[in-house]
């Protein structure tokens, strides 16, 4: 039986659940999801485990949160433990070198792993992504340059967008 430890990550006036296993980061929820949406994919990931409210444990990936919110930090040092299929995890690994304050299309992910007609599978690989912008899943938009649907909420998408936007231009908020 594996440990599921869990806390908050804060935000201003917003908070999102955080959590880890003994191994790393995985999970990390959106102001607007709640703690029952946490739970759910917690039992569909993690059946039978224990879940501990933890601030400790959550400490390091937590500071690496607030430094990114501050633009401290544009990129994550930290261990992941990512459960789901092979194909999924192959996304999510993609996912992971989109620059700082870049995007790139569901096609463009599609083609780096090397399979450019699966971009309706890329798409469901990264609505599943469950440790949001440490995984920078908000960076991956349509090919006309719209956002599409996003598991933390198209609001949330476009604070995160328009965050690294203003970071990079000087203009942290």
């Amino acid at each position: 039986m594996c440990r599921v430890y869990w806390s908050y990550w804060y935000l201003k006036n917003a908070k999102g659940i955080i959590a880890s296993t003994d191994h790393g980061i995985a999970y990390v929820g959106s102001p607007y999801e709640t703690g029952t949406d946490f739970q759910d994919w917690a039992t569909k990931v993690f059946n039978h485990s224990t879940l501990i409210n933890n601030e400790d444990k959550l400490r390091n990936y937590k500071l690496q949160l607030e430094d990114f919110f501050t633009g401290r930090r544009k990129e994550f040092t930290v261990n992941f433990d990512l459960r789901g299929s092979l194909f999924q995890q192959q996304v999510w690994e993609i996912l992971k070198c989109i620059p700082f304050g870049e995007t790139v299309s569901y096609s463009d992910v599609a083609r780096r792993l090397g399979k450019p007609n699966s971009y309706r599978a890329v798409a469901s690989a990264i609505a599943t992504n469950p440790i949001l912008i440490m995984i920078p899943c908000h960076r991956v938009v349509r090919k006309n340059g719209k956002s599409t649907g996003y598991r933390g909420g198209l609001t949330f998408k476009y604070e995160l967008l328009q965050l690294e936007k203003d970071i990079l231009n000087n203009n942290p908020s």
